[in-house]
């Protein structure tokens, strides 16, 4: 049966890439939260996996230490799939609001990258952060040097 005419289908895919083609990829940003806003995520409600994706030793037991000083439950440590990442990676799966931003915040690395993780198969904690490179460097340029022999 026909009674109205013809019916136009929009084709949404084909309609993104033309845009695309001319400015770029389309991407969504939000506002940073505000310091106000990261300060009402307590890390006591955040349960953590730490995972070392470095390859340098014991960059994941740091990362894991450094956490916990800082309030955050941390269940498990382990190492990462790969020791080729050169940033560190945030999995969220977390249904606190601002948690992965709170976590990046803490680990002072704004490079960290924050990635949805998908909540199947069930997840024993909030977030997942594997550290990669930028952490190691990071936690060796905070460290001192000596510079000399101590003086007496």
């Amino acid at each position: 049966l026909s009674c109205c005419g013809d019916v136009l289908v929009a084709d949404d895919a084909g309609v993104q890439k033309i845009v695309a083609d001319f400015l770029g990829p389309y991407r969504m940003t939000l506002p940073p939260p505000t310091i106000e806003d990261l300060a009402g995520v307590k890390p006591a409600t955040i349960s953590l996996t730490v995972l070392n994706g470095s390859g340098i030793p014991g960059i994941g037991k740091k990362l894991a230490e450094q956490l916990r000083a800082l309030g955050y439950v941390v269940k498990t440590v382990g190492n990462a799939d790969s020791f080729g990442y050169d940033a560190t990676q945030i999995l969220d799966r977390s249904t606190v609001a601002l948690a992965a931003e709170r976590l990046r915040s803490d680990v002072k690395l704004p490079g960290a990258e924050i990635v949805a993780a998908p909540a199947t198969p069930p997840a024993t904690t909030d977030l997942t952060i594997i550290a990669g490179r930028d952490y190691a460097t990071a936690l060796a340029a905070a460290s001192p040097v000596p510079t000399g022999s101590p003086k007496m």
